[in-house]
């Protein structure tokens, strides 16, 4: 009988832990604002920040790059990002939308809220190698932060998109703007001093790092910053279904 019991006592701790879990996860899917897909929409305005001409030329190009490439490119304003952090909300809004060709992973999401004051680029598996981390955080830089700070959030959309436009189209063969080259070369030019500066960091850390070593004395085997060892690691929608781990950047 006491066996018995302990079984049930068992069995009631294990239902009730499922039904919290479950009422948890079902608060924080209603909680989270996902906009109902349309065929052939890419641009969400629920802060209704751009115009209807402004959102439908943007959504032109978006359409556009999707036929010529197959990357699905939304852009989603949102008031807030619902108690969630705004990388959970864009990585789980990515994933429930389904952004991206299934087997291309090629999907971008475009994640801003007013409200919250940040932005995300969140990218899908297939482009990370393209819109890498720093590269989409250098784009968020020159356009969204610039213009958020100065209040210009419609600025902050378009300039933001186009820069991404400009570096797909650079890398696809694709023209969406007569300037589009000098574009990619600002943006590339940004990278390139960020890329030099940590050569720089690293170097001077090098060598204080020998200068160091040799301070201690060069008598012992293991002594300094570098040991003969080397190193040793530690121990949705009706969009295409594609999946984002996380690349991408926030400001």
């Amino acid at each position: 009988m006491r066996k018995f019991r302990k079984y049930i006592s068992l069995f009631l701790s294990f239902f009730l832990c499922t039904i919290i879990l479950l009422s948890f996860t079902l608060s924080v899917a209603q909680a989270m604002q996902v906009p109902k897909v349309e065929e052939d929409k890419y641009v969400y305005d629920s802060e209704e920040i751009l115009t209807t001409e402004e959102a439908d030329k943007l959504n032109t190009m978006l359409r556009y790059l999707e036929e010529k490439t197959s990357i699905e490119f939304a852009v989603i304003t949102s008031s807030s990002f619902f108690g969630m952090t705004m990388d959970d909300y864009a990585h789980d809004l990515f994933n429930t939308l389904g952004l991206g060709k299934a087997n291309k992973d090629n999907g971008i999401l475009f994640l801003l809220s007013v409200g919250e004051g940040h932005a995300r680029l969140e990218i899908g598996y297939g482009l990370e190698s393209l819109l890498t981390d720093g590269l989409c955080g250098q784009i968020l830089d020159k356009y969204y932060v610039p213009n958020r700070d100065s209040g210009k959030n419609k600025e902050a959309i378009l300039e933001t998109a186009d820069g991404i436009l400009a570096v797909l189209g650079q890398e696809y063969g694709i023209e969406f703007f007569e300037n589009q080259s000098e574009i990619v070369k600002s943006i590339n030019s940004k990278n390139s001093i960020s890329i030099t500066t940590i050569i720089i960091i690293l170097v001077i850390v090098i060598i204080l790092s020998v200068l160091l070593a040799e301070e201690t004395g060069s008598g012992s085997s293991s002594g300094g910053f570098f040991s003969s060892g080397g190193f040793s690691s530690g121990g949705g929608g009706s969009f295409g279904g594609g999946h984002s781990g996380g690349g991408g950047a926030g400001r």
